[in-house]
């Protein structure tokens, strides 16, 4: 961080040394204030950008040997990665609150948690699938930022950090939620659970199945499109009319297949988008 020069490159300003800082001042600012300023916040839980501010503040840290802050990094990130569904969509919900006070970019960056990840050891590893799952819900051709060409257009990602081969990861791992999400519905036999199923609860069925087939077209986030879907009363048919469901039993065999698939992709996660051998 700090380097004096030798001899004749030595150079003096009001009797002192001048120091060269090789390392970005904003860097330099915030690993400073962490040492001197210790009532300051820089880790804030709001801060859905803080990957991308903290990677050279960890490679001060990790320069420096300052074990004690590289610690403090990243039990921070790890809070914005949780491991089970029920913590993960605990975050949604207070991302979706923290929209009205920071606007449409509440979501953590995916790309800059993985480059951070990748770059520092920790134990346990901060490198998480829920980070890829995120990041393969992230618009390809928008880059983080940039405003949303339509409302049902994602949020991009600063794919300029994302290596080719997790390019080709997140996309491997898409495909194949998106597989096992269709086989899994069409393996399930969805029924009301009463003794004899109505017309209109076999179209209930049908039509909400068709549904979640067209949203995937235009979104893709499986585990917050299913959240969605449960406890829905209605569906749209294919004509655009609504379809009700025939009662409360209808409705808990089809969120019964929803939470089930839920479940299923999250305790997944890591083979969908495991590494290539």
């Amino acid at each position: 961080m700090l380097s004096i020069p030798q001899g004749d490159r030595a150079q003096d300003h009001d009797g002192a040394p001048y120091v060269e800082f090789p390392d970005s001042p904003e860097d330099v600012a915030t690993f400073l204030s962490f040492m001197y300023q210790p009532f300051t916040n820089p880790l804030k839980d709001t801060d859905p950008d803080l990957a991308f501010k903290m990677f050279g503040v960890m490679k001060l840290a990790d320069k420096f040997m300052v074990d004690a802050l590289k610690q403090m990094i990243v039990d921070r990130l790890r809070r914005d990665w949780p491991r089970s569904l029920k913590e993960w969509d605990e975050k949604q919900d207070v991302w979706e609150q923290n929209k009205s006070s920071v606007g449409a970019f509440a979501y953590p960056e995916p790309a800059s948690a993985i480059r951070l990840a990748r770059a520092f050891d920790s134990d346990p590893p901060l490198l998480n699938p829920v980070m890829f799952y995120a990041l393969s819900c992230r618009d390809p051709i928008v880059d983080y930022g940039e405003p949303q060409a339509q409302g049902n257009v994602e949020m991009g990602a600063r794919w300029v950090l994302v290596s080719h081969q997790d390019r080709n990861k997140i996309e491997r791992g898409r495909r194949a939620i998106l597989r096992f999400i269709f086989v899994g519905l069409s393996q399930y036999k969805l029924q009301c659970g009463q003794k004899d199923q109505s017309a209109e609860c076999s179209e209930f069925f049908a039509e909400s199945m068709d549904d979640i087939h067209q949203e995937f077209a235009l979104k893709f986030d499986p585990l917050m499109l299913l959240r969605n879907y449960i406890g829905r009363t209605e569906v749209l048919n294919i004509e655009g009319g609504p379809v009700r469901a025939c009662g409360r039993e209808c409705i808990k065999g089809r969120d019964y297949v929803f939470r089930e698939l839920r479940t299923a992709i999250f305790s997944r996660l890591s083979q969908f988008f495991a590494d290539m051998q």
